[in-house]
């Protein structure tokens, strides 16, 4: 959570903008090649360069509570498996036996100290070691200690499983998040507990994730969920390197404009969205329910998937508290599933009309300008000013 200090300073900007029809702007409009989205070579370039290289929040600590607590997934077109060994450790793994190459587990979370890849049965143990051979007498000599699942460089911090997705990689989570690190503390994630997860379909990753940077899209295309109570277009940004936090405001904060500052309490009409680059949105955690969604490129340049997790600040316990967290993820997929991803998805199926070569980003979409110039910097691309 932000200091007090801080909360009043934001919701200073968020009303001095409210009273001057303003947001917090770039100084130029970008244009933004519609290349960038749909040409093989550039996903290729930032599967490469970005997520095979920097530190990826791939899990939350919630989603590991326990010992011996793993999850396999997808990551941009690898085969992960996240455990919680015996010892408390997080580790990470290519999700692959090292006899054939089968994938050890399925996709999903459970509980075990054992992993048997179903094709010959080889088994490893939580820490990825190789701990059994079928019929190893008639197999002939393995060197074991040579044979464990590759491990993937990995760390627990701010209540994330971070993950370089590269078994040579370097994770150096302290200099890439910088600043921010403080932010995310803020934050006490690893407290917090899972309500529900879902994943959404979705086009190519960089159009979903534009779509978590602005509120410019907010009285039109969610006019009939988060417009009444939401203040549209209306946003006070700030960048620590390449991450943000970009905080919205509730048309309730009008209601302080006229009260002593030092009588306001902020908080319940601001709504934060902090974001850590390249593709992970954490919206809501200034108050008691909160939805990270972490958006992961597929298995082509026009697909994506999106994992949407609700977390509460206790574990829900109470009827009221249930029915809160309910409509809580009711409400956060009528606006990603329902609204949002089906008009991405045609921006998806428009991009080879030929109708623009350049989509123009606003003044006022400041946090999307700074994720293109951060991502084009990552891989050594280059942006042009509108």
């Amino acid at each position: 959570m932000a200091s007090r200090r801080e909360l009043i300073e934001i919701a200073r900007r968020a009303l001095r903008h409210s009273r001057d029809n303003t947001t917090d702007s770039a100084p130029d409009t970008l244009e933004i090649s519609v290349g960038d989205y749909r040409d093989a070579d550039i996903w290729n370039l930032e599967l490469r360069e970005v997520f095979r290289r920097v530190p990826i929040a791939l899990a939350l600590t919630a989603e590991l509570p326990e010992l011996g607590d793993y999850k396999a997934m997808e990551a941009s077109g690898l085969p992960v498996l996240l455990t919680r060994g015996t010892d408390g450790v997080v580790r990470a793994f290519l999700n692959v036996c090292r006899h054939r190459g089968a994938r050890v587990c399925e996709p999903g979370t459970a509980n075990a100290r054992r992993f048997q890849c179903p094709y010959h049965a080889w088994t490893y143990n939580d820490r990825g070691q190789l701990a059994g051979i079928y019929r190893a007498d008639q197999f002939g000599a393995v060197d074991r200690g040579d044979r464990g699942l590759v491990a993937l460089p990995a760390a627990e911090r701010f209540g994330f499983v971070w993950v370089v997705l590269s078994p040579d990689g370097d994770l150096q989570l302290d200099p890439w998040l910088g600043s921010f690190a403080a932010e995310l503390e803020s934050l006490g994630l690893d407290q917090w507990t899972v309500f529900a997860q879902d994943e959404l379909p979705g086009p190519n990753w960089k159009l979903v994730f534009d779509g978590y940077l602005e509120g410019y899209h907010g009285d039109s295309l969610h006019a009939d969920s988060l417009a009444a109570d939401s203040i549209a277009n209306l946003l006070v940004v700030d960048a620590y390197g390449p991450h943000q936090r970009l905080v919205f405001s509730l048309k309730s904060l009008l209601s302080i404009d006229d009260q002593p500052e030092e009588t306001w309490e902020p908080t319940p009409h601001l709504v934060p969205n902090h974001i850590l680059f390249p593709n992970v949105s954490i919206a809501g955690s200034w108050h008691d329910l909160c939805m990270v969604c972490l958006v992961l490129p597929g298995r082509s340049v026009g697909t994506s998937v999106t994992i949407q997790t609700v977390l509460t600040r206790r574990r829900a316990s109470t009827k009221r508290e249930h029915a809160l967290a309910r409509n809580f993820r009711g409400l956060m997929l009528t606006v990603a599933r329902d609204e949002d991803y089906p008009a991405v998805q045609a921006l998806q199926e428009g991009l080879g009309s030929g109708a623009n070569e350049h989509f123009i980003i606003g003044r006022n979409e400041i946090a999307v300008q700074h994720f293109h110039q951060q991502l084009r910097q990552l891989v050594g691309g280059a942006v042009t000013g509108g």
